[in-house]
């Protein structure tokens, strides 16, 4: 309604990737070798995948969910898993950032196509370019 009303352009949202912004190619592409690349900010002390879930079963029917500190380094323990083989749901990445002499973290869940959800009040900005670095995020160009 609001492209047809206020913009009176119906086709506004038709382009067929308007919902697709972020993925977890990175981590299909890598594995478990995966290692964000944080190097270049100061501010953040460690990033880590602390969540995952695969979905399991036609149509995703059933699902496993692992936690740890360090996903990744907890399933390089178990050889019979291999996320590249695997359809992966969602994970949850947690940032730690050093601010006035202080440790904050921030957990973002990606949930390909369109879910990056985490609270944008403090270092908003600094996530998602960490995410559009380490290729979690796609640019779009504005139409």
């Amino acid at each position: 309604m609001f492209a047809s009303i206020i913009l009176n352009r119906d086709d506004f949202f038709d382009h067929k990737n308007w919902k697709n912004n972020c993925t977890l190619e990175p981590l299909k592409t890598h594995g478990l070798s995966f290692k964000f690349d944080h190097n270049w900010d100061p501010d953040v002390h460690n990033v880590a995948i602390t969540e995952i879930r695969f979905s399991e079963g036609k149509r995703g029917s059933s699902a496993i969910t692992f936690h740890s500190t360090d996903v990744l380094q907890q399933l390089s323990r178990h050889r019979d898993i291999d996320i590249q083989e695997r359809t992966i749901n969602y994970i949850i990445v947690r940032f730690i950032f050093l601010w006035k002499g202080k440790k904050k973290s921030r957990m973002v869940k990606i949930k390909p196509p369109s879910l990056i959800s985490f609270d944008r009040r403090l270092f908003g900005e600094k996530v998602l370019t960490h995410l559009r670095r380490n290729r979690f995020v796609y640019d779009h160009r504005a139409s």
